[in-house]
């Protein structure tokens, strides 16, 4: 390889024939197989074009060393993550690089237990991957077999339709139109089945499974414009934008307006909280509206460091009733340990039932918070980072929990290194547009002056 690939509790990932190989998915999918013993595990892929080689030398690789395949095709994420508990496997592997773009891809790999790997179980994987030895390879009579399973999209359905908090009768009557934007990925292969069982006259935009992403893969406002375009055309109650792996959610409003992708987990909150109750855990880079939302139900937050597993992993601690990120994550236990778009689209759905109204004013009765993404290139350690940040701002009162997070009267600044590529986040939530905007920016001039 000519690069190393980046590995974090997000899986591996890498640009395919550079730091991605198939020689190294097959090391990777061998090395995997070890860690977990002989057993079956579930493998699925998105639909990325590399995701056709890549699932080859992944099969290969778990097969000798003797693991029985379960190859569920192209599947969302959390669809692989129901069916390591619905076959009993010992694992799972998705072949995904999310929103990375199409020259990107990856492996997640999914324990027994039906959530990601540690940080100790991933550096285990990978150093036996990049060794020489230790693989236990089996001989001609003992190499695994693999069998495709075509009802995993079912069976994905059938736990999100069981949830407490779906009411699937009265999706039914209501009868809700729905455009969805499947960015050409593996949402496409299970979002139509859900919303068909849930009563829902479908329009899917980017739906066919070619991998060529017609639009930025993440489902952010800026890249959304042509579903709201199409919501407004065809009149529809709601839209719903997804990434490659189906794991994310963003929602626009029948107006054609996106809700931001900051308020999936915004909207499942007050639905779950108000209706079940429990505690919300999300990560340190959330909107503090979901604080606003716990409040007014009565209910604890608790935060995490970034990164899908670090939430999964105090929601089980605290035994918390919903999870999630603020970047269209939603984590539903009752369906599985993973973000998952499809079980949130049908929360979503719930939520705009209760509600009554439309989801323009739906949107509108969120707390009003602003938030300001950017990413740059900064080579700096974290404490030198955290000094320049300390130079430049006054803050309140400072968490530490992943990177720098400054609070301050109005607002906070977030400051973390990415684990799934190669730059550094910089975040400001604000309750006044302006504010949030200036932080972010203030804190991209005063890295930059130091040769960030």
């Amino acid at each position: 390889m000519t690069a190393d690939p980046i590995v974090s509790v997000s899986g591996v990932r890498g640009i395919v024939g550079e730091s991605l190989t198939s020689d190294f998915a097959l090391r990777l999918g061998s090395a995997f197989g070890t860690t977990r013993g002989a057993g079956r595990i579930v493998v699925g892929r998105d639909t990325r074009p590399s995701g056709r080689t890549l699932v080859r030398a992944v099969l290969a690789g778990l097969s000798s060393v003797g693991c029985h395949c379960i190859d569920t095709g192209i599947v969302p994420t959390p669809t692989v993550l129901c069916m390591v508990g619905e076959a009993e496997a010992k694992g799972g592997i998705i072949i995904t690089a999310s929103h990375n773009g199409p020259e990107w891809n990856g492996l997640k790999f999914v324990s027994g237990d039906g959530s990601f790997l540690d940080e100790k179980g991933m550096k285990e994987v990978v150093s036996l991957a990049e060794g020489r030895d230790g693989f236990a390879w089996k001989g001609y009579k003992s190499l695994g077999e693999s069998w495709p399973n075509a009802w995993a999209p079912y069976r994905h359905v059938r736990r999100i339709t069981e949830s407490k908090a779906i009411d699937v009768w009265g999706l039914r009557k209501r009868n809700f139109s729905v455009v969805a934007d499947c960015v050409n990925g593996a949402a496409s292969t299970v979002l139509p089945v859900l919303l068909s069982e849930l009563g829902c006259k479908v329009n899917l935009i980017f739906d066919s499974l070619s991998g060529e992403f017609p639009r930025g893969p993440e489902p952010v406002a800026e890249n959304i414009g042509m579903l709201g375009d199409e919501v407004k055309k065809r009149g529809a109650d709601i839209g719903f934008a997804f990434d490659p792996d189906g794991d994310r959610i963003s929602i626009v409003a029948s107006s054609g307006r996106p809700f931001g992708e900051e308020n999936s987990i915004v909207l499942a909150s007050r639905l779950i909280l108000t209706k079940l109750g429990g505690t919300l855990v999300v990560n340190a880079s959330t909107t503090s509206a979901v604080d606003e939302i716990a409040s007014r139900a009565g209910c604890k937050v608790v935060r995490s460091k970034v990164g899908e597993r670090n939430v999964v992993e105090l929601m089980r601690k605290h035994g918390a009733i919903l999870g999630g990120e603020g970047n269209g994550g939603v984590i539903l236990p009752q369906v599985n340990w993973g973000r998952d778009g499809i079980a949130a689209s049908a929360l979503f759905l719930q939520a705009l039932l209760e509600w009554g109204g439309d989801s323009d004013t739906l949107l509108d009765s969120l707390p009003k918070y602003f938030m300001v993404k950017e990413k740059i290139t900064c080579e700096k350690p974290l404490k030198e980072v955290e000094a320049v940040l300390l130079g430049a701002f006054a803050p309140t009162s400072i968490d530490r929990t992943d990177g720098i997070k400054l609070f301050f009267e109005d607002g906070w600044l977030h400051v973390r290194k990415s684990g799934t590529e190669p730059v550094v986040r910089i975040m400001g939530e604000a309750r006044v547009k302006g504010k949030a905007e200036a932080m972010v920016g203030e804190a991209i001039s005063s890295l930059g002056k130091t040769g960030a």
